[in-house]
């Protein structure tokens, strides 16, 4: 069965690789025959209204040619217009019109270096658009890298998190299991209680953690809720002097009562973390 999935998803991301290359060749194409078009016709009006200026033809057709150079991919489109291009001024503006013709003086050596200039010109457009591509490819990886190593990080500070109220849940339950007849009525529905407070916790951890595991950009939401400062500060203590008998903690919390928007399982964790 996993092979044939395997296998399936393969075929699946063929499909898809190939759909994508047929839409981007009608892309390229489509782009490249409205350049044609549209320097031509350009072209065209600067040479009616535009007399004795041939040099505004030849710079038309070159920033087509970067164009087309950039926005279509491989080198192919970019030389066809290149080629396009000197024809063009070959047959449109060069006399006699409309017609092809080698035979004003010096336009064979006009012609080669007109093209040669445009294909250089085309080549490196298309150079510099591939080193574009692999630079925004290499900016990708390294986002995606510094991304994964953030939820690694992540993940190792919440390790200890989860350990804590699991070692309470399993040395509470034990002694109940073990010694549980030497306790009164009142201490073993404490020692229970301990233990249900320590599973809602890590619960809530373990939900926190998911979260963490789904980052993705901005992807990661967090659940606010207005809360009471001194609450979420108190129960922070609390939690800390439980894990932490030792522990001495003074609060200094103000007269009126500050609150605040905040995700409070969250910010407790924060405190606790501080603390230890």
């Amino acid at each position: 069965r996993y092979n044939k999935n395997r296998f399936a998803n393969v075929i699946y991301e063929g499909e898809l690789m190939t759909i994508r290359n047929t839409k981007s060749r009608i892309s390229d194409v489509a782009y490249f025959l409205f350049a044609m078009f549209f320097s031509t016709l350009l072209a065209l009006i600067f040479f009616e209204f535009i007399k004795n200026n041939p040099i505004n033809i030849a710079l038309v057709y070159i920033i087509a040619l970067i164009l087309v150079a950039r926005s279509t991919n491989g080198y192919l489109y970019g030389i066809l217009f290149a080629v396009f291009s000197v024809l063009s001024i070959n047959f449109f503006f060069t006399y006699p019109y409309f017609t092809f013709s080698l035979k004003p003086a010096g336009y064979t050596l006009t012609f080669i270096g007109t093209l040669a200039i445009t294909i250089i010109t085309s080549a490196r457009a298309t150079h510099l658009k591939i080193q574009d591509q692999l630079l925004h490819d290499r900016e990708e990886l390294l986002r995606s890298s510094e991304k994964e190593r953030m939820r690694a990080n992540l993940l190792r500070a919440v390790s200890h998190d989860l350990r804590t109220p699991l070692t309470s849940i399993i040395g509470t339950s034990n002694t109940l299991l073990e010694h549980g007849s030497t306790y009164s009525q009142e201490e073993c529905t404490e020692m229970i209680a301990g233990i249900s407070d320590d599973a809602n916790w890590l619960l809530n951890m373990v939900e926190n953690l998911l979260s963490i595991t789904r980052i993705n950009g901005s992807d990661l939401k967090v659940k606010k809720s207005q809360e009471v400062l001194e609450e979420v500060v108190s129960e922070a203590v609390l939690r800390f002097k439980k894990r932490q008998p030792g522990g001495q903690v003074k609060v200094i919390s103000p007269i009126d009562y500050i609150l605040l928007p905040m995700d409070p399982l969250l910010i407790e964790q924060v405190i606790i973390n501080l603390l230890e």
